[in-house]
């Protein structure tokens, strides 16, 4: 079974990453909510959130930048957009300019994009210090996944992760005690 985290470990994890940077924020409540492979956040430029200064309805995860090789677009909702409106606003604080190309999440005082390991060791850091243990970014992934398979089909999850495989996606259905209850309660 597909280990993730629970509703109080999210929002404990959010608080103490808001705690660190608006940007370490960002990058976790990025993962937590469109369910981002780790190589394709460090791809994310301004160019694939924004356009004409503006934020789009959804992210691109470019062909370049996907693991399938495959372009796909996930929706931004409005608390991730709040999220990365306030991470833009305190970069521009920073960095007077936003070029689109220029990568989305960059190293401190460097326009440079993060790397795998860098976005690595921020969750591990952020985890061990808020919830009491190290986890992988990929466990975010998970956690995003596994929450949307609880209120949206299976084609709906299979398409956001940038599966080609509906095998590979059902593995996100997991189902807890209150699931159960829940479908045995519709018969009635």
């Amino acid at each position: 079974m597909v280990k993730c985290l629970d509703k109080n470990e999210q929002a404990t994890l959010l608080f103490k990453a808001l705690k660190d940077s608006p940007r370490n924020y960002a990058i976790l409540m990025t993962m937590l909510q469109t369910g981002i492979r780790v190589g394709e956040l460090v791809g994310l430029v301004f160019d694939d959130i924004m356009i004409g200064g503006h934020f789009k309805t959804a992210l691109t995860v470019r062909a370049e930048t996907s693991k399938s090789g495959r372009e796909r677009e996930l929706p931004i909702s409005k608390r991730l957009r709040d999220v990365l409106q306030e991470y833009i606003a305190w970069y521009q604080t920073r960095n007077t300019t936003i070029k689109t190309e220029d990568p989305l999440f960059q190293q401190f005082n460097r326009v440079l994009p993060l790397s795998t390991r860098q976005v690595e060791r921020i969750v591990a850091k952020v985890s061990k210090e808020s919830i009491g243990r190290k986890i992988h970014p990929h466990l975010l992934r998970h956690t995003c996944l596994t929450n949307l398979a609880r209120v949206t089909n299976l084609r709906v999850v299979m398409e956001i992760a940038g599966h080609t495989n509906i095998a590979s996606t059902q593995i996100y259905l997991h189902p807890n005690n209150v699931d159960l209850k829940q479908a045995v309660d519709k018969l009635e």
